[in-house]
C-alpha cells in the first residue's frame, strides 16, 4: 500500500505470512518525535550511507530511523538491525 500527502508518504510491503514492512519519509520539520516507549534502544552507532542512525527494538518490530537532507525516514518490520540497515542503504535520498 501506498499512502502519501503533502509531508508524509509511507510504503507498507506485505509478504505472503502477512508480516509487514513499513516504510516512510517525511520533511524533518514536520517529522515529530521517535517513540522509544516501552522499547530498547539498541544502536545509536549506526550509519545509513553517510547518515548517523537510530535502531529500536519495540515488542516484536525492529524500527530503523535516519535523516538525510531535509528528510526523516523510518523502515519498521520484523527484520533484524542488518537487514534493515541493507534495505535503507538502497533507498535513494538527497
Amino acid at each position: 500500500t501506498d499512502q502519501s500527502s503533502d509531508l508524509v508518504s509511507s510504503i507498507t510491503y506485505t509478504n505472503g505470512d502477512g508480516d509487514l514492512l513499513i516504510y516512510s519519509q517525511s520533511p524533518i520539520a514536520s517529522a515529530g518525535t521517535i517513540d522509544t516507549e516501552n522499547a530498547l534502544v539498541m544502536d545509536q552507532n549506526i550509519r545509513v550511507g553517510r547518515s548517523a542512525a537510530l535502531y529500536v527494538q519495540k515488542k516484536d518490530k525492529s524500527i530503523l530511523y535516519w535523516t538525510a537532507g531535509d528528510y526523516a525516514y523510518m523502515l519498521q518490520g520484523i527484520l533484524g538491525k542488518d537487514e534493515l540497515v541493507k534495505v535503507a542503504e538502497s533507498i535513494p535520498t538527497q
